[in-house]
């Protein structure tokens, strides 16, 4: 083996074939080298090395043999020294396999004498697919010897793959293929886990190598589109590489599809691009659990873009925005700001959202995720939480935007917002409600409270649905009032931001919403919180729309736990009233009128027989607030109020007996006169009035006598009034309108009673108003009286 090695030294040599190389840089050898005798005893040579089995010194053939591949190379035409390239490259694989079996055990030399360069152009020269099959066989084994170096050459190897190979539609070409997925693409899996020495720029290498598919994936066969593009991802990870490839693709439309569309025309209304058509179907190739890990990824480098691309405006001002190389410094190779355009900034950043809201509610997605068994279920849940999490945070960042955006991006922000909360929306539909339950638990213990908002909105808008609470598990939606209450541990501390004001009210909505369910099969634990409420709405520190949350879930709770409610019935009445009182000198009706006139009405309804001790009280109350607002007819705020107002009015009336009724009413109206709220006289006697439709003959003949007594005392009115002092007289119209709804009460009770029924009530009447001379003001009232009923 010396002495062939020797012999043919003047044609192999690197001591003389290189160097004369190097001095005639563009040299080209000619065929008639092939003709030699020299050539046709080396290629012999060749042949009887590639198979021996007993070599000595192997090593001392590498530099020999790459110097031979190099000279084949430099023929102008390749394909006569195809098969010497062929012999070449099975040698050098044979020498390889021989000094290092399990490409492991190498030196120095060894690795000096590999020349991977060399390699790599010729697997781009060729044509011939032999050729092509030894040169992948060799570099698949010095992958293993030398990783870096293949690295550091794998785009070559792809971008000739991408210009050359993917727009072959034969099933060799999609063989190569194949072959050099498997062959190269395990280097850069090995590279990102450590293998390689210097791998701090793997992800960049493995950009640069996604970016020749991305570029080419269009033209690609569409038939063997997919199955390659699958193969290529799986081989690198879908967890690491889907999300990397898609983000290039989506690039890669922002780039052209304005002139692609120039070019072929109009999409029909509703198609998707052919590029995002793709990235799709190739996203629902891999499993729930890669498509969720790559979402997340591409909402985290959607943040890391920059707001705006650093650009001197008209007035010469620099814009101040993110740095733009913080994308750069997370993923080496993605998109470059500094070589685009603030508007295909714009352009890319709301592509990645429109893609992931059609993912995420694509129908084969939707299916994937449904057709999954309970206990891969359960492994999504970390993925969902940081998923829900990174859009969370991402909505808050749009919202600012959106807030502090100039006039011409204002509509642009807009969209993003929605676009962001469509694909949270999109992903909290996708939860089964355990998994949903056990998400929304982990976020309210969340740093952010931007992230607790958020995730308790998303569960109101759950547990607003009846058939929620059918499918999921009772003791998981107690064991979210524990983070709930440690919400609403701080209301009326003075020191809490406005921000967090807003997480206590949407604490309360959900508190609220819970009991409203699950507080009448586990009556003990919210009593306690009922408790707790209570004491809220006592504290003076409560105020505005924080106390009409508080208000309202008090109301929830009660209608809840009813019977339940009863022991701190003396504490929370009292404090309801107040605050309705409180409500009176309001000049247009406000949140916290609406929430304190709706817990009234819980609470009527719900314990209506143990209301007697505060029903005078509630009665004043509502008749001023009735008398207030019922001449109200355009006024939204005021409606709903009016119409509850008149709701209670009827609660008390189909509840209350009117044996109670009557005495109640009858010290009402005193106490209403003392305050000079006669116009509060109408909606107090209202309520008397309608009592009498629901009396019998009999219980009508055991009421009229205090019927009689309390008539007679009120149409006293306009008498005392003529006799009180003259430094403060009640005006005429006060004296008529307080006089006129006693009147159609009366009016009311009369023609509810029969003739032999009304005489005595009438005599009573006539000698009540001619027996005195003191004064002529009881016959006007009498008069009043019988004109209203004649």
């Amino acid at each position: 083996m010396n002495n062939a090695q020797v012999k043919h030294q003047p044609i192999v040599s690197p001591g003389g074939m290189i160097l004369r190389s190097r001095r005639k840089v563009n040299q080209i050898l000619s065929h008639e080298l092939l003709k030699t005798e020299e050539w046709r005893y080396g290629v012999t040579l060749l042949e009887w090395v590639q198979s021996k089995k007993k070599l000595q010194s192997t090593e001392l053939l590498l530099s020999p043999l790459f110097s031979l591949l190099n000279k084949c190379l430099e023929f102008d035409e390749q394909p006569p020294v195809e098969y010497s390239k062929q012999l070449v490259l099975s040698c050098l694989l044979h020498c390889c396999q021989k000094l290092s079996p399990d490409s492991t055990t190498v030196d120095t030399v060894m690795k000096q004498a590999l020349n991977v360069e060399t390699l790599v152009q010729c697997i781009r020269a060729s044509q011939n697919p032999q050729t092509h099959h030894h040169a992948l066989l060799l570099l698949a084994h010095i992958a293993g010897i030398m990783p870096e170096q293949v690295l550091h050459n794998v785009l070559a190897i792809f971008t000739f793959m991408g210009s050359s190979i993917l727009r072959q539609d034969d099933a060799y070409s999609f063989q190569v293929i194949s072959k050099i997925v498997d062959t190269i693409i395990p280097i850069l899996v090995k590279a990102s886990e450590g293998v390689v020495e210097h791998s701090s720029d793997v992800d960049s290498a493995v950009c640069s190598v996604l970016r020749v598919f991305a570029d080419t994936a269009l033209h690609i066969p569409e038939h063997r589109r997919l199955v390659l593009f699958h193969k290529i991802l799986t081989t690198l990870g879908p967890e690491n590489s889907l999300w990397l490839f898609l983000c290039l693709v989506l690039e890669e439309h922002v780039m052209r599809s304005q002139e692609e569309q120039t070019s072929s025309g109009r999409r029909d209304r509703g198609e998707l691009p052919p590029r995002l058509d793709f990235a799709l179907n190739l996203s629902r190739t891999f499993s729930p659990s890669a498509v969720i890990i790559t979402c997340i990824k591409m909402i985290k480098y959607v943040q890391s873009l920059p707001v705006e691309k650093e650009e001197s405006n008209r007035r010469g001002i620099v814009r101040k925005s993110v740095s733009l190389t913080l994308a750069l410094k997370l993923v080496p190779g993605l998109f470059n700001v500094e070589l685009h355009t603030s508007k295909q900034l714009r352009h890319f950043k709301f592509t990645i959202c429109t893609f992931l809201s059609t993912l995420l509610s694509s129908p084969s997605f939707v299916n994937q995720v449904a057709a999954m068994v309970d206990e891969a279920t359960h492994k999504l849940e970390p993925l969902y939480q940081d998923l829900i999490e990174n859009m969370m945070v991402y909505i808050e960042c749009v919202h600012h935007q959106h807030e502090t955006a100039e006039q011409q991006s204002v509509k642009y922000w807009s969209v993003m917002l929605g676009l962001a909360h469509d694909i949270l929306d999109k992903v909290n539909a996708l939860l089964p409600s355990t998994i949903f339950l056990m998400v929304i638990k982990g976020l309210l213990d969340h740093r952010l409270p931007t992230v607790r908002r958020r995730a308790m909105e998303l569960l109101n808008t759950r547990l607003y649905q009846t058939s929620f609470f059918t499918s999921c598990n009772h003791k998981a939606l107690y064991s979210l009032l524990t983070p709930l209450l440690a919400v609403m541990g701080s209301i009326g501390d003075a020191t809490v931001k406005p921000d967090l004001e807003t997480n206590q009210q949407i604490a309360m909505l959900s508190v609220k919403l819970l009991a409203r369910h699950l507080a009448p099969e586990n009556p003990s634990q919210f009593k306690q919180i009922l408790e707790r409420v209570t004491e809220l709405i006592q504290s003076e520190a409560v105020q505005k729309n924080l106390l009409a949350s508080v208000v309202l879930c008090l109301a929830e709770l009660v209608s809840a736990l009813r019977a339940h409610a009863i022991g701190t019935l003396n504490q929370f009445v009292p404090a309801v009233i107040k605050i309705l009182h409180a409500q009176k000198e309001l000049e247009t009706p406000n949140l916290v009128l609406l929430s304190v006139v709706t817990a009234t009405l819980k609470i009527v309804e719900s314990l209506p027989h143990f209301l007697s001790p505060y029903l005078d009280k509630i009665l004043v109350e509502v008749s001023i607030q009735l008398a207030k607002w019922q001449h109200i007819a355009d006024d939204n705020k005021g409606i709903p109020v009016v119409h509850k107002l008149k709701a209670i009015r009827q609660k008390l009336l189909s509840t209350v007996a009117v044996r109670v009724l009557t005495p109640a009413v009858s010290r009402c109206y005193s106490h209403l006169l003392a305050q000079w709220q006669y116009s509060a006289l109408g909606p107090l006697l209202s309520v008397l009035s309608d009592s009498f439709s629901t009396l019998s003959s009999s219980e009508f003949t055991q009421l009229m006598p205090e019927f009689r007594a309390f008539f007679i005392s009120a149409l006293q009115f306009r008498a005392d009034c003529s006799a009180e002092d003259p430094d403060t007289p009640v005006l005429p119209d006060d004296i008529a309108q307080a006089e006129g709804y006693v009147v159609d009460a009366l009016v009311a009770l009369v023609l509810k009673l029969s003739e032999s029924a009304f005489r005595p009530l009438y005599y009573t009447l006539f000698h009540w108003a001619t027996s005195s001379d003191a004064h002529k003001d009881r016959a006007i009232t009498f008069y009043s009286f019988l004109r209203c009923v004649l």
